[in-house]
This record gives structure tokens, C-alpha cells and sequence, in this order.
């Protein structure tokens, strides 16, 4: 009887990983069950340091949009190629992420949110353009 289910664990994870999430299982075209799991080494207690808790929420917050599908397999709107500042680079450009891009950068002609194209193949893809 729920929307969606979200398994969190803290169990080790090999390198310096601090955390990883996805979906497990979808219904009616979106993930209705994910998972992440922390790395129990980089998990700080430190509750009266606001830097450790900003990063914590972050890393959090960041984890759990994987969760609930942020990848590059599950974009409802399809990425669109382009070349940018002299490179080639992928966007997604659905209605609500350029309304949300262009209140953000304040520029009311961006077309919309880059995906990253470097990094690892868990990065390429399945994150916003780090730049």
C-alpha cells in the first residue's frame, strides 16, 4: 500500500564511492521501488558541524534523485545532441527543466540542463553537467 519503497543500507562499498542509489523496479513506466546504500566509513556523526551536515543532505538528496530515477535510461523527455561553447554535448529539455535551468542561471534563452559527459560510466549520463 505505497507509492514507491526506498531501501537504505549502510554496508561497505569498494574505492572511495561515498554513496550509490537506483531503481529496482517500475511500474506504469516509473520506478516504484529503489535502494541506496551509504558507505559506512564517510557516515560523520558530527551533528554541531554545519559543513558535515550540508554534506551529508547533499549527498542525500543527490542519492536519492537516483532512487527515484534520475538516469540516463529513464529521462522521460530524450536528451538532445547538440555542440555547445565549441564541444558536443547532450540536454535534456523537457518544459519543467528549462523553466527550472533558466530561474537558476537567470538566462531566459538556455535551452536545457546539460548531462556530464566525463567521469566514470556510473557518471556519464546519469548526472548534470558538473561545469
Amino acid at each position: 500500500n505505497a507509492d514507491y519503497v526506498l531501501y537504505v543500507a549502510a554496508s561497505p562499498i569498494a574505492g572511495s564511492t561515498i554513496a550509490f542509489a537506483g531503481y529496482c523496479s517500475f511500474s506504469g513506466g516509473r520506478p516504484v521501488v529503489g535502494k541506496m546504500n551509504f558507505q559506512p566509513k564517510y557516515i560523520l556523526w558530527n551533528t554541531s558541524d554545519p559543513k558535515s551536515i550540508e554534506k551529508a543532505r547533499r549527498t542525500t538528496m543527490h542519492e536519492l534523485s537516483h532512487a527515484l530515477g534520475f538516469s540516463s535510461s529513464l529521462f522521460l523527455s530524450s536528451p538532445v545532441s547538440g555542440t555547445r561553447r565549441g564541444k558536443s554535448m547532450t540536454e535534456v529539455q523537457g518544459t519543467k527543466t528549462v523553466a527550472a535551468v533558466r530561474a537558476l542561471t537567470g538566462c531566459s534563452t538556455i535551452t536545457g540542463a546539460e548531462i556530464e559527459d566525463q567521469g566514470g560510466a556510473l557518471t556519464v549520463g546519469s548526472h548534470l553537467e558538473a561545469r
